[in-house]
């Protein structure tokens, strides 16, 4: 999919993978966070603090 969608695949600027939710499209980089970061990074935290006991 990166090598129809990406300039250079092995560096997505676009298509990222997340762990436990799959493939996430960001059509573009922006300057602020972004709702969906928020709650990736959130779950991702919550995930650490469970898997260390």
């Amino acid at each position: 999919m990166r090598k129809k969608l990406e300039r250079d695949p092995a560096a997505p600027e676009y298509l990222h993978t997340v762990r436990g939710v799959g493939y996430v499209f960001r059509p573009a980089p922006r300057a602020n966070v972004t709702e969906l970061d928020s709650v990736l990074a959130a779950r991702d935290h919550h995930a650490s603090a469970i898997s260390a006991g």
